[in-house]
């Protein structure tokens, strides 16, 4: 797995899309919102939900979902 850091000075939804372009079949987002909650956010490419996982629990999370 190679993470893709997008830092531009762009909206989230033109980041996601040109996530979704590139092909890129896991989003991990660090927001403000995601941050609040005390996590980050994970969403599929393929669809649906996005999910919250604990900051201290997103490695195990990215080792579970690399397993499957």
């Amino acid at each position: 797995m190679e993470p893709l850091y997008d830092d531009r000075a762009e909206s989230a939804g033109v980041k996601f899309n040109d996530a979704d372009l590139i092909g890129l079949p896991l989003r991990i987002t660090v927001s403000e919102r995601a941050v609040k909650q005390g996590g980050v956010e994970f969403k599929r490419r393929s669809g649906g939900d996005a999910w919250y996982v604990p900051l201290a629990d997103a490695v195990a999370e990215v080792k579970r979902l690399q397993n499957e």
